[in-house]
């Protein structure tokens, strides 16, 4: 009977070593992997800026621009997490450009008309992506060269107040 009951104590404190054995604590990313993922997240908020930037200013919907604005922020949130394990001066500039982003558009009035509202948003990541070609050409980050000249003022489409 003593057989009997040791050998599913046994096979449980086994399993529980194995499992604690098995499972690490999250060890913080290298340099190298934080760059990674900092490139990544910019690539992936161009991507969204790319596609406020397809908005036709004469058919868009303020629901469409609002539906763009949300994928932007979502992207800046996964920006603002991948920032925190790279340096210091990396991660300052990209947090101060984007709390001017983040102002200027919490402060849009929820009246706005699509094209204002997408001017709006355009003219408030203009300083963050000027930030992020800065950083994605000291990071290395790959598609660096392709991404578009935030300082060309044709480099893509977008609303413009003067347009309407």
């Amino acid at each position: 009977m003593r057989t009997r009951l040791l050998l599913p104590s046994l096979g449980l404190l086994l399993a529980v070593a194995s499992g604690a054995c098995g499972s690490t604590a999250a060890t913080p990313p290298s340099q190298e992997q934080a760059e990674q993922a900092v490139c990544a997240s910019i690539a992936t908020m161009r991507v969204e800026i790319r596609k406020l930037d397809a908005l036709d200013p004469s058919t868009a919907t303020v629901e469409d621009v609002q539906r763009q604005e949300a994928a932007i922020r979502g992207a800046w949130s996964a920006v603002q997490a991948s920032v925190q394990a790279v340096g210091v001066a990396d991660k300052t500039a990209v947090l101060a450009a984007g709390q001017a982003f983040q102002a200027t558009v919490d402060g849009m009035s929820p009246g706005m008309s699509a094209a204002d509202r997408g001017a709006t948003i355009h003219g408030a990541l203009a300083p963050l992506q000027a930030t992020f070609k800065q950083m994605e050409d000291g990071l290395g980050c790959a598609g660096a060269a392709t991404s578009p000249d935030v300082s060309a003022p044709d480099a893509s489409p977008s609303f413009s107040r003067g347009d309407y």
